[in-house]
């Protein structure tokens, strides 16, 4: 593990370039450096930033540099879907939970995610219930 995170390090030094996200100044290096260690962890990683700010290019390069790297990069975009809807395509639903839930389904984004990588995208703090992270 130490050794990928090493061999990656090295490469991102002699180009300037990891995983798609290019720069050689010293703010670049530092977040190449960040990537490097926690693609290794295997935890939750909270990327937060303003809209454009290369999210998305820095999870994929988690993903891609990760121990779950074959696993699939699942991504769900939850300003397209309600709150209700948010947590029913997470963690699923029982028949009769909200209108049109005519039968239980389970999560399909956690369940296709099954040891690869999940990405929610565009989370308000009013579309985010407090209840997910207990």
């Amino acid at each position: 593990m130490e050794s990928d995170a090493n061999l990656s390090r090295d490469a991102l030094s002699n180009e300037g370039e990891f995983g798609g996200l290019i720069g050689e100044s010293n703010p670049m290096r530092q977040v190449f450096d960040v990537i490097a260690r926690v693609s290794q962890g295997g935890f939750p990683v909270l990327l937060h930033g303003e809209t454009g700010t290369g999210k998305e290019l820095v999870a994929r390069c988690i993903h891609k540099h990760g121990p779950r790297r074959e696993g699939p990069l699942v991504p769900v975009d939850c300003s397209a879907l309600s709150p209700t809807l948010i947590e029913s395509e997470l963690f699923g639903h029982t028949k009769g939970a909200f209108t049109g839930a005519v039968c239980s389904k389970l999560g399909s984004s956690l369940r296709t995610t099954s040891n690869g990588f999940l990405t929610l995208t565009s989370t308000a703090v009013s579309a985010t219930p407090t209840n997910w992270f207990r």
